[in-house]
């Protein structure tokens, strides 16, 4: 680490970054002096497998120097171990800041976007301060970026499982637990310096638990300052304490003199254990995203497992397109974007295609079957996953979302700006489900314009931090209509072909039945509850086969039948109240409608206030080619008794010679029928076939209730 460009960083752009730290530093901001507490010395990497590098006694005694690279960034910390001695014991004021200098060589920053982390706000402290305020600068290249840095202790929460990747997260600045790290690229004489503050005042009850620095002044240099815009004196970069007028405060390495000797390059080792300091950490962040700029296109699934960054190009979002997000995972936006209908285009960039119109751009968990192509394994039940789903990070430019709709994240979309920023983000047409936060709102001084945005079972629609927002988040539920999933297949088998699916929809569940099985789904996010054997269903050990289920909304009962594959009796069952779970809250009966020698087939449910229908066809077969219907029968259950346990029952005969059809529905009816009035049912009669084809006629019959008798 002793060493000019000892850290070489290269972009998929081929863009290179050389940095190399330098020093701990005091500075005050009050007189702008600076104290060198801890120059960097050479110490040995050690590869904490799969991808961390840490050098200890990079800094003495004081701290650690910890480096981590994964795919979607690289990563400096500086690890303290001891608390330095305070800014009084130097003669500084309460207005110190720790800082962490790091020479720095590369491609000057497309941008650099500032964001107020403390404010003097006394008029007359800040005529006299060298620095009254604590300013930290996003820091944007080509096909990089250099986010907000924070300051935190490690421990065992912090760090992953040995021999466990560590993950490099993006510092989230609605977090109130974080302590923000301000950086800032500082000319100090021909060198570019990376100088990153912390207010002392801020750090210090972090420090509170640390072992206490033992403070060896430099004989030589003892009780000078240093002007932080002053780093050498001749054009080769020197480290600073080794120039003259230069003030050196060194702390004794752990295990050795305090020498300082020539670096030399030597070979990194492999440690034989975990790394687990316990300290605090100052970092800065580089993550590199796919691009500058990318596009989401239509018709396309992307799947973000950790976090994706886009800037300080455009993001584009076509319609139709589907972002998929493991746990925690993010996408983080720091320039402009483009969603459907931006700036009244009605083709995307570089010919794509309209995006003005059509399917919304879907963002939702990896776990969620419903939406886009089925990622590699997806559970296909999906929970909270995106936080957020869509973060715009620190903007200076007006943003519109539009056309989107979010499921299943944790924060849905965080709208993020600084104070003193006026773009008026806007949020329309949009669509929040199953999230746990909806909008997350923390534009200090800004407005967020809400239009037509609406949500179903979101925790909190609008979590409030600080800013002001116009219009609202409606609750409307209807947004699921166009909703689909993977439903139960079990009964399509060689034996029972086809499944013969059925389902009914009550206040809070979708119950599917098939020829085998029989689930339940929560009627808002399409999770399965259950999935059991329609055995189980109706309490029989034979295949219940044709199987019919039905909500009576105005009872708030569950009903459903099937014919028992052997007797070919009609199995009936029924819950106690509106719920479909648990199974044993269940009802289960057997209506004797079979006819000897005839094969039980299509039984239909139908409802109204005044009692449960159910029809079923009987019929015989004569070899394998020729069935003939005998007849249909109509069974009439009257309420309230056939929730109550009663069989009574009215049983109507339509015979062949009646009406020859091959299935009698009994109709549902909704509306408040008068006690005794009339159900209605309906069957096609036979087609004409003696010339053109022309289908059978529908036919209606009426029945009434006259003495909880039905005819």
């Amino acid at each position: 680490m002793n060493t000019p460009g000892a850290v070489v960083l290269t972009t998929a752009s081929g863009q290179t970054f050389r940095t190399q730290p330098l020093g701990l530093y005091y500075f005050d901001a009050a007189s702008g002096q600076s104290v060198l507490l801890a120059p960097v010395q050479d110490s040995v990497g050690l590869l904490v497998p799969p991808n961390r590098v840490v050098y200890t006694n990079a800094f003495g005694a004081l701290a650690d120097l910890l480096y981590v690279y994964s795919t979607n960034g690289f990563e400096q910390n500086v690890v303290l171990l001891q608390a330095p001695p305070p800014p009084s014991a130097f003669g500084l004021s309460a207005a110190t800041r720790l800082e962490v200098w790091t020479a720095f060589a590369g491609p000057a920053p497309l941008e650099q976007r500032p964001i107020v982390l403390k404010q003097q706000t006394v008029p007359v402290l800040r005529q006299t301060m060298a620095e009254p305020d604590l300013i930290d600068h996003i820091l944007i290249f080509a096909d990089c970026w250099f986010p907000r840095g924070t300051a935190f202790v490690a421990d065992s929460s912090t760090l992953p499982p040995p021999g466990q990747p560590a993950a490099i997260l993006l510092a989230r600045p609605s977090d109130t637990n974080q302590l923000f790290v301000a950086k800032k690229l500082v000319q100090m004489g021909q060198q570019t310096v990376l100088v990153e503050s912390v207010d002392f005042e801020d750090l210090a009850p972090k420090l509170a638990a640390l072992e206490h620095a033992a403070l060896r002044p430099d004989p030589s240099t003892a009780g000078r300052l240093l002007a932080r815009s002053r780093l050498d004196n001749s054009s080769t970069p020197r480290r600073p304490g080794h120039e003259p007028g230069d003030a050196s405060h060194s702390l004794a390495p752990r295990g050795t003199s305090g020498a300082r000797g020539r670096s030399s390059a030597q070979p990194m080792a492999l440690a034989r254990g975990p790394y687990t300091p316990r300290g605090v950490v100052l970092d800065y962040t580089v993550l590199s995203g796919s691009a500058s700029s990318y596009t989401f296109t239509s018709g396309t699934t992307y799947y973000i497992p950790s976090g994706f960054w886009v800037g300080s190009g455009t993001a584009t979002f076509l319609t139709n397109a589907c972002l998929k997000f493991a746990s925690n995972a993010s996408l983080v936006v720091y320039g402009p974007v483009c969603f459907p209908g931006c700036n009244s285009q009605t083709t995307a960039p570089s010919g794509l295609g309209p995006i003005s119109s059509g399917p919304p751009v879907i963002f939702t968990s990896k776990d969620d079957n419903a939406w886009g192509a089925v990622i590699t394994n997806s559970t296909g039940l999906p929970y909270y996953a995106a936080s957020p789903a869509l973060e715009f990070y620190y903007e200076t430019g007006a943003t519109t979302v539009n056309d989107v709709r979010v499921l299943w994240a944790q924060r849905g979309i965080e709208e993020d700006e600084s104070s003193g920023v006026y773009d008026k983000p806007t949020i329309s047409n949009a669509a929040l489900e199953n999230c746990n936060v909806g909008v997350y709102l923390n534009v200090a001084n800004d407005t967020l314009s809400l239009s037509q945005v609406i949500q179903c079972a979101v925790v909190t629609p609008l979590y409030y931090v600080s800013g002001n927002y116009s219009g609202s988040i409606t609750t409307d539920c209807e947004l699921n209509t166009d909703k689909s999933f993977q439903g139960i297949n079990g009964g399509d088998t060689w034996a029972y072909h086809p499944s013969d699916t059925d389902g009914a929809v009550g206040p809070s569940n979708f119950v599917e039945i098939v020829n085998f099985e029989f689930a339940v789904y929560d009627k808002t996010s399409a999770i399965q509850l259950t999935n059991q054997s329609t055995k189980r269903l109706f309490g029989t050990t034979n295949v219940p086969v044709d199987p019919r289920i039905l909500y009576d909304q105005q009872s708030g009962n569950w009903i459903a039948c099937a014919v028992d594959s052997g007797s070919q009796q009609v199995l009936f069952a029924y819950t106690a109240n509106s719920s479909p779970l648990p199974l044993s809250s269940w009802n289960r009966t057997v209506l004797y409608l079979a006819k000897a020698g005839d094969i039980s087939d299509s039984p239909t449910l139908g409802v109204d206030t005044n009692g449960v229908y159910l029809s079923l066809l009987r019929y015989y077969r004569v070899n394998v080619t020729n069935s003939y219907v005998d007849d249909n029968v109509i069974a009439c259950l009257p309420k309230p008794g056939v929730y109550q346990g009663s069989t009574n029952m009215t049983v109507l005969e339509v015979t062949n010679t009646e009406l020859l059809t091959w299935k009698v529905q009994t109709a549902v009816n909704l509306d408040s029928t008068p006690l005794g009035g009339w159900a209605w049912c309906i069957a096609k009669g036979l087609p004409v076939t003696n010339g053109p084809y022309w289908p059978g006629t529908n036919y209606y019959r009426r029945i009434q209730w006259n003495g909880g008798v039905a005819a």
